[in-house]
């Protein structure tokens, strides 16, 4: 019984890697790595993070896209959880307004974004091609927002409950 489950597993791996080499030698193909693994930069009790990549001819105006789309990310992440939590810790929303509410959370989103912070970065360059003057820069970020700014918002601004590490 050993011998059969020890071919079978061995048939299993021999069959699958072979079909990767096939399929990567038929169609041309090339595995593509990022610089920076999502599974290095995973979401805590203390942080969020958001990996960005921009393609240009201007280093300047691709940082300020990534930095961008990590802002728009974080301060709707950061929105969508605290509804969450609002949810769940107000019952009777008599005291305030749901549009006032929901005025404070983009405020609390929109504050969040100036404490984002660059944990790392990475600039490539892609080939020119001919009678091409314009180097492209691909630009790989990553960026972090600490949840303890994100609870300081939340907390100054009466949202009607305390916000704790606990409740992201």
């Amino acid at each position: 019984m050993k011998r059969i489950i020890l071919i079978l597993t061995v048939s299993v791996f021999l069959f699958s890697c072979g079909t990767k080499v096939n399929y990567v030698k038929d169609t041309g193909s090339s595995e593509l790595k990022e610089p920076f693994k999502a599974k290095d930069f995973q979401d805590t009790d203390t942080e969020f993070y958001s990996i960005r990549n921009s393609v240009g001819t201007n280093l300047n105006a691709i940082k300020a896209e990534s930095l961008a789309a990590a802002q728009a990310d974080f301060s709707q992440r950061i929105v969508v959880a605290l509804k969450s939590i609002a949810e769940l810790k107000l019952t009777n929303k008599d005291e305030a307004s749901t549009s006032d509410f929901n005025l404070k959370l983009n405020g609390i989103g929109s504050n969040t974004i100036k404490k984002i912070k660059i944990v790392d970065s990475k600039i490539y360059t892609r080939g020119n091609q001919k009678g091409s003057t314009n180097t492209k820069y691909d630009y790989w970020a990553v960026y972090k927002v600490e949840l303890a700014e994100v609870l300081k918002l939340a907390n100054s601004s009466n949202l009607g409950f305390e916000v704790t590490t606990e409740d992201f």
